[in-house]
């Protein structure tokens, strides 16, 4: 996998979890309306998360190509960092698109937008 554990999508489920389960049953009524927004908020986040899943997949995959498929149970990159380090991809332009597209992936996943 491409990103970091715990994912995101995998807390926002627990924490839509804990307070569906846990606080809007004991929530002053008053507050359900708030309680349902910030639900559906977290869900809406999830969807998004699990959207983007499909962008990491397509990386996941076109690694795989790069790595020419030889390298199948080992850590991609842990794979991928012995050869540039030994120059083997030094004068690859799939890599760089690779590296290229990887770092916009996480800028894009760490970065607020401001919304």
């Amino acid at each position: 996998m491409i990103r970091d554990e715990p994912q995101a999508a995998t807390l926002l489920a627990e924490a839509r979890s804990v307070l569906s389960d846990t606080i809007l049953p004991i929530l002053d009524p008053s507050l359900n309306y708030e309680m349902h927004m910030a639900l559906k908020a977290i869900s809406l986040a999830e969807q998004q998360l699990n959207a983007d899943a499909k962008l990491e997949l397509m990386l996941l995959e076109k690694l795989d190509q790069i790595l020419s498929g030889n390298d199948s149970g080992f850590d991609q990159a842990e794979v991928l960092a012995e050869r540039i380090r030994r120059g083997a991809l030094d004068a690859s332009v799939e890599i760089f698109d690779f590296l290229d597209q990887l770092v916009n992936f996480k800028f894009l996943e760490t970065t607020p937008t401001g919304e």
